[in-house]
């Protein structure tokens, strides 16, 4: 006796005169619909059991991290869902360790995906915060040569800086 999540399952698992087909890979398809289902926000239809390896990863129904995912996480999203809900067995992966192997690629991918975009986030905040003290270094630079122009005036002397222009040639 067999039992299965129908929307989950293998085609082999659904047809009644395939079951000495039900192996390994028969698995591998299980784990694919459900990593479909975690990423897409469905179960997976024809058009993913016809090997078509077209993925609207910018669904209303895709979760979001994936829909600002890099080109290189979308490709190996997309081979692992090619690689694991074909309706023929042959295209799928060999085993569940081929396949985990794929995921921890996948996710190592993803992670740098994410710490990219999180350095560059905090390198346009640097910026932004470099280019304030740029300023404030101004300001103060302007507050110091006008007091410095006023002390001048006031004890009757020539400014530091003034000395200096002195020296420079013209």
């Amino acid at each position: 006796v067999l039992s299965c999540s129908p929307k989950w399952a293998a085609p082999e698992l659904l047809s009644r005169d395939d079951y000495e087909q039900i192996n390994e890979k028969t698995d591998i398809y299980g784990i694919g619909a459900t990593l479909f289902w975690a990423i897409m926000g469905r179960n997976p239809d024809a058009r993913e059991f016809l090997h078509t390896g077209r993925y609207d990863f910018n669904s209303s129904d895709c979760i979001e991290c994936v829909k600002t995912a890099n080109e290189v996480v979308i490709r190996k999203i997309s081979k692992i869902f090619d690689h694991t809900l074909d309706s023929f067995q042959d295209a799928r992966y060999d085993s569940a360790q081929q396949l985990a192997e794929k995921i921890k690629d996948l996710l190592h991918e993803f992670i740098l995906d994410k710490a990219d975009e999180e350095i560059l986030i905090a390198l346009a905040k640097t910026d932004d915060k470099i280019n304030k003290l740029k300023d404030e270094v101004t300001v103060i630079g302007e507050k110091v040569l006008g007091l410095e122009e006023k002390m001048s005036e006031a004890l009757g002397t020539r400014t530091a800086s003034s000395r200096i222009n002195n020296l420079l040639p013209v």
